[in-house]
């Protein structure tokens, strides 16, 4: 055979296997976003840390365990502070509290400058059970919306923040009135800063 011949037979041999791995690729492509398109952005997100970021924190690296990653679909915060991180540390699931059921989230605003070592400022922004301040009347007196998917949006007037839950997951996980983020479901994670919109 001449040299040619053997080129171009090994090249045909090459690129049939190289157009089979890109057909192979496209096809999942393709199935991963006729998912996404048919289930909506949402179950992109589940079983996965975001729409948390795991860090470290108070000298801690952590992870995001199953529940959370299966639960929590989205989070947002509006009104967000230049400087500051954003934790979730309880998403309520009918949980009773002095007399109520509670459905709603506890969120944290922590200043990034000692964030690592547990230092700087810290402050609670919404507590998904006190009744006693009024701009958090709203999410001390949130009601589900959903058994399954349950999006909480509070606002207190200077932020806002939405929450969206898979509230089935959250009821499945064997205390199911209560996600508990602070421990041990995501010790260390805030929302993602990509979803602060200041």
């Amino acid at each position: 055979m001449a040299r040619k011949e053997i080129s171009n037979s090994l090249d045909r041999e090459n690129r049939n296997s190289h157009n089979e791995n890109y057909e192979e690729l496209y096809n999942l492509i393709e199935s991963k976003l006729d998912d996404i398109s048919s289930n909506g952005y949402l179950d992109a997100n589940k079983g996965v840390d975001y729409p948390l970021r795991n860090m470290k924190f108070n000298g801690n690296s952590g992870t995001v365990s199953d529940a959370a990653r299966n639960a929590i679909l989205d989070a947002k915060v509006f009104g967000a502070r230049i400087g500051y991180y954003y934790r979730l540390t309880m998403i309520a699931n009918g949980f009773e509290s002095s007399g109520k059921e509670r459905w709603g989230i506890t969120l944290e605003e922590r200043s990034i400058d000692g964030f690592e070592s547990n230092g700087g400022t810290n402050r609670f922004i919404f507590i998904y059970n006190n009744d006693n301040i009024p701009e958090n009347s709203g999410n001390a007196n949130y009601q589900k919306g959903s058994d399954g998917i349950d999006t909480i949006t509070v606002d207190n007037g200077d932020i806002a923040c939405s929450v969206t839950v898979d509230r089935e997951v959250i009821s499945n996980t064997g205390n199911g009135l209560f996600l508990n983020l602070n421990t041990p479901h995501a010790p260390t994670a805030i929302i993602d800063p990509s979803n602060y919109f200041f």
